[in-house]
Formats: structure tokens, C-alpha cells, sequence
């Protein structure tokens, strides 16, 4: 079987800083998305169709300034992603797909959106001359609808297919630590994630 995937992303976005206080800054953006995948089956077989996938996505957040060199920040961002043409051309539970027979149809799938809060605060110390120190310390909270889950059949664990799966949520902590002296830049970073189903499904 021979499919023909053509994919066409198009973005839109704005975005301005305000300062409403002295040492605080307000962000606004947003950003709008289009995405266009269409699958064609160059054997005639079941693998057809355009899909069409577009979303608005806003973003604000918050920055106080404690000093010219600490920072605290705040923010909220919604995100999206479109399911990929290997996504869509094995969506269906009813015609699972193996890795030796992967395109089996072409149903569709909802896209996935993320809802994002954070929180940190970040800094620096030092200069370029002598060796600057840059550091960032954030948590986060991401909620997801409509994940993109890849499901094993139960009649048969050779067969899988994408599937929705509601929402999942993750959870988390970023620190990072970074040293530039002229040509030389150190870094150390760190994350930790935990990621759970928030909708029960077989």
C-alpha cells in the first residue's frame, strides 16, 4: 500500500507587553492556527481524505520585577496540536493496524488542546565580562483534551489504532543553571513530570 501524505501548516500571532504598574508587566497574545493534511491512496485503497484543523490560542502572563536582577512570573497559555497523517491513517478500532500493514483507513481524530499554567522566578548575576550565572526555577499544570493515545486491541496485542482518549494531566517542576565567560557556556538543567489519566478508558 502507497500513501501520499501532503501537510500545510499556516500561523497567525500577536503579541504586546504593557506595563500597568511600576515593575509589572502584562503580556496578551495569541495565535491563530490552520492546518491542512490530506492523504491520498496512490492504490486506490481506503487511505482518502482532507482533514482540516484550526483553533485561536490565547496566552497572557504577569511579570513583577523584585530587582533589576530577580524576576517572578506568571502565565496561562492554551496550546494545540493536529493529529499527524500516521494518526489518521490508523484511527479506527473497528480496522486496527500492524506495523507490517499499517494504513488500514482514514476516520478522523479530534486535535489535542492544551491548557497551561506556571509559575517561577528567575534571575542572573554577574556580567559577560567577568562570567554571568543565569537561573530559572518554575512549576507547571498542563491539562489536555482529547489526547492522542496509541491502544492495543483486546482480541489481539499485535493490533493497535489511535484513539482519543480524554483528558490527561501533567504535572511538574523545570530548574535550569547556566554559566557563560566568552566562548565557554555551562548548563544544568532539570525536570520532573508526572503524568496521569484524568478519563478512564478500556
Amino acid at each position: 500500500m502507497r500513501v501520499h501524505s501532503t501537510t500545510r501548516f499556516y500561523g497567525v500571532f500577536l503579541t504586546d507587553v504593557l506595563t500597568v504598574a511600576p515593575n509589572l508587566d502584562l503580556t496578551l497574545a495569541g495565535r491563530y492556527n490552520d492546518a491542512q493534511i490530506i492523504l491520498e491512496d496512490e492504490l486506490g485503497g481506503p487511505v482518502d481524505g482532507h482533514h482540516t484543523f484550526d483553533r485561536f490560542n490565547p496566552s497572557t502572563g504577569l511579570t513583577y520585577r523584585f530587582a533589576p536582577m530577580l524576576q517572578f512570573y506568571g502565565n496561562y497559555s492554551q496550546t494545540n496540536r493536529a493529529p499527524t497523517p500516521e494518526e489518521l491513517s490508523c484511527a479506527s478500532a473497528a480496522a486496527p493496524c500492524s506495523l507490517l500493514n499499517f494504513f488500514v483507513g482514514d476516520p478522523n481524530l479530534n486535535q489535542v488542546v492544551a491548557h497551561t499554567y506556571e509559575l517561577g522566578v528567575r534571575g542572573h548575576a554577574g556580567d559577560p565580562l567577568t562570567g554571568r550565572v543565569n537561573w530559572n526555577v518554575d512549576v507547571y499544570r498542563t491539562l489536555s483534551t482529547n489526547d492522542i493515545i496509541y491502544e492495543t486491541t483486546v482480541y489481539n496485542p499485535n493490533l493497535a489504532y489511535y484513539t482519543n482518549a480524554g483528558r490527561t494531566l501533567r504535572r511538574g517542576a523545570e530548574a535550569s543553571l547556566r554559566y557563560d565567560y566568552r566562548d565557554l557556556r555551562i548548563s544544568l538543567g532539570y525536570t520532573f513530570t508526572a503524568a496521569t489519566f484524568q478519563t478512564r478508558f478500556c
